[in-house]
């Protein structure tokens, strides 16, 4: 995986490559458990907490030993996540693709309802 594309990933996509990795409990999941102790050394106790939250999203569980643990790739996509990809810049461009609803039920979604909530949803 390369860093450069970190926003164009979701969640999802970065949590089945960690999955491959912690199953096979090899030099990648030990790489990503330092990169976890790194960041959480790295930052305030504020971001910690926020990043908290969402503690099931960078837990993953090992097969076939059923453990949990936490994976540090997906902390890190978490941390991008909250602090640079939902931006005020993220929220500005959201908002102007909401302003521009019209024109997607008209030309993609086609007068589809459903697509429309989706993609409503989605934003």
């Amino acid at each position: 995986m390369r860093t450069k594309h970190y926003a164009e990933w979701s969640l999802a996509t970065v949590r089945s490559h960690a999955q491959k990795y912690q199953d096979e409990a090899r030099r990648s999941a030990q790489n990503a458990e330092q990169l976890l102790l790194c960041l959480q050394a790295s930052i305030t106790r504020t971001v910690y907490n926020k990043i908290y939250q969402f503690e099931a999203k960078y837990t993953i569980t090992r097969e076939p030993e059923k453990e949990n643990v936490w994976d540090g790739v997906c902390y890190l996509k978490l941390l991008i996540d909250s602090y640079h990809v939902n931006t005020r810049s993220s929220t500005a461009q959201i908002r102007k693709k909401l302003a521009q609803l019209s024109g997607y039920m008209r030309n993609v979604a086609k007068g589809d309802v459903q697509q429309l909530c989706t993609y409503t949803r989605a934003l």
